[in-house]
């Protein structure tokens, strides 16, 4: 049987091998991205992502000694001699195959703008003579041309700093607002709490734990129990009993020094805000059955 071949997007599966799946790396941003001519050599980062082990970057196609650093991170080893002369320089990232290629992210060798200003000084100070025009003439052009695209370039830096500072500052704005909204929140929540504490401070409370409450009513429902059980009668059956109190709950330390957590029940001459108040739910089951006497009074 010959190879079978099925691609699915990226990834290609061959009949008997191995799958093989193939990335292409994407390159979000050059640190630096620029730098001036005639520099020396240094390392270039490139952050971004789906880079793999074996990923070369290229400098305009060319190859350069490349390290990986993560998926989101490769560095390469930028020569002296690339910073020879002016101009856009593409820089791609590479992934061995089945990889793929990036599109290209741009990285500027920048004039000289020193060099630039000392070229238009000499000129200035040899222009006594036509003839010394014509001799300076191709020097002046250059220098000229290389204070315009040092100049392009930083106003495109500024601009997009700008952009980055206008970006910034909306987002500020978002989180001073956000920020002003929970110190209300905050503000009001603080005004519930000392609401409703200096309710209770002017109110006659009783405190108790739930096991004291739960064990009161489980007394009241033995009380019941026996009374029936003296007072004969019908059968009576009581399968189960739920009661629902209204109160704060109160964290506090015993005196163990172990937090317990404690009911308190306002007095019903100054009950607080109902809102304010915590559901406690106690819940009776299995409660034995009263069976009436054998024999009953007619």
């Amino acid at each position: 049987m010959g190879d079978i071949k099925l691609s699915l997007g990226d990834t290609v599966i061959r009949g008997g091998g191995a799958v093989a799946m193939s990335t292409t790396p994407v390159v979000d941003s050059l640190s630096p991205s620029s730098c001036v001519v005639g520099g020396a050599a240094f390392t270039l980062t490139l952050n971004g992502s789906e880079f793999v082990s074996g990923a070369t970057v290229l400098w305009n196609g060319a190859a350069r000694p490349t390290t990986y650093v993560s998926a989101t991170q490769v560095s390469a080893a930028i020569p002296a001699t690339d910073l020879a002369k002016t101009g856009a320089v593409a820089i791609t990232v590479s992934n061995p195959a089945p990889g793929g290629t990036s599109k290209p992210a741009t990285f500027t060798v920048i004039p000289d703008i020193t060099s630039a200003l000392a070229t238009l000084s000499g000129v200035s100070q040899k222009f006594t003579a036509v003839k010394q025009i014509t001799d300076v003439q191709a020097g002046l052009v250059q220098a000229l041309n290389d204070s315009k695209t040092y100049l392009s370039y930083q106003e495109a830096t500024i601009s997009d700093l700008h952009g980055r500072l206008s970006a910034e500052q909306t987002r500020s704005s978002g989180l001073t607002s956000a920020n002003a909204d929970l110190q209300s929140k905050v503000t009001e929540l603080q005004a519930t709490v000392a609401q409703l504490q200096s309710r209770l401070a002017a109110a006659k409370i009783q405190t108790a734990s739930p096991l004291d409450v739960a064990q009161s009513f489980k007394a009241v429902v033995d009380q019941i129990q026996q009374a029936a059980l003296k007072a004969g009668g019908v059968q009576t059956t009581l399968t189960n009993m739920n009661v629902q109190l209204k109160a704060v709950v109160s964290v506090q330390t015993s005196a163990g020094g172990a937090p317990e957590a404690l009911l308190v029940f306002p007095d019903p001459t100054a009950l607080p805000d109902p809102g304010t108040l915590s559901t406690v739910t106690l819940s009776f089951g299995a409660i034995p059955n009263l069976k009436a006497p054998a024999n009953p009074v007619s």
